[in-house]
């Protein structure tokens, strides 16, 4: 066990259900690209289903214990529930954020094209329809990672609704919270370790073939060994050839 505090659980439910003769197996956190495999095997193949809107209700936990949920509801009445665990530190605001983000990108990994947003934060819905300024750093990585998510369907939108007609991402969100090393219960649960914008950015970097001058510069500047660089000479960082 990676932690103290899901052991103690577990030893306690060994002792409470040892009469009962129950074993008990722990089951890993489902992966993103394992959950829109999931939904490929749900909804099938058609690449007509997928093109009608889907709805996506999303919350995160208030919590100090920061957790969320993300409901996607297809047309044809298939609804995926999936609570998420976050298992670094955040504000209020970021879960909102990190809940979003997982949820866009379980949508464009089932092939989903049109996706309707509901959440509860009035807040991050006005931060993203551009009424509210921003001003602190690290909800614009978020702001700029969620509307790159965004651009990449043929329709997305966010509307922000009352917490009355979000309570099951809200009831989800909660049950998110409580999960500590346990996840054995009838809907998804993805368990988070770092923040959607703490990603690793690869540069390509261009190496510049050597040439004979820069050969000639190495020697007249730093000293490298040439056979040719006594026939050259260097005057205020530019290169001249000695006469004969």
């Amino acid at each position: 066990m990676m932690r103290p505090n899901a052991s103690g659980h577990l030893i306690k439910w060994a002792v409470g259900f040892g009469e009962f003769d129950i074993e008990y197996q722990s089951k890993l956190a489902v992966k993103a690209q394992v959950f829109a495999d999931f939904v490929v095997e749900l909804v099938g193949e058609q690449e007509e289903q997928r093109k009608e809107s889907w709805m996506l209700h999303v919350d995160g936990s208030s919590t100090s214990n920061a957790g969320g949920a993300e409901i996607l509801h297809e047309p044809g009445g298939v609804e995926i529930e999936v609570t998420t665990k976050l298992d670094f530190p955040t504000t209020n605001n970021k879960a909102e954020y990190e809940d979003l983000t997982i949820g866009l990108k379980m949508a464009l990994d089932a092939g989903i094209r049109e996706l309707d947003v509901y959440m509860d934060s009035q807040l991050v819905a006005m931060q993203i329809d551009g009424s509210y300024e921003m001003r602190e750093w690290s909800i614009t990585r978020y702001l700029k990672k969620v509307k790159d998510l965004m651009s990449k369907f043929d329709k997305c939108i966010i509307k922000q609704i009352l917490r009355d007609e979000n309570t099951r991402a809200d009831t989800f969100s909660k049950f998110g919270t409580m999960v500590t090393g346990v996840k054995e219960r009838k809907i998804i649960v993805m368990v988070k370790d770092r923040a959607s914008v703490e990603e690793v950015e690869v540069v390509q970097c261009v190496m510049e073939e050597k040439s004979w001058k820069s050969e000639m510069d190495e020697y007249l500047v730093r000293g490298a060994k040439s056979l040719r660089a006594n026939r050259f000479t260097m005057v205020n960082g530019k290169l001249y050839r000695r006469s004969a």
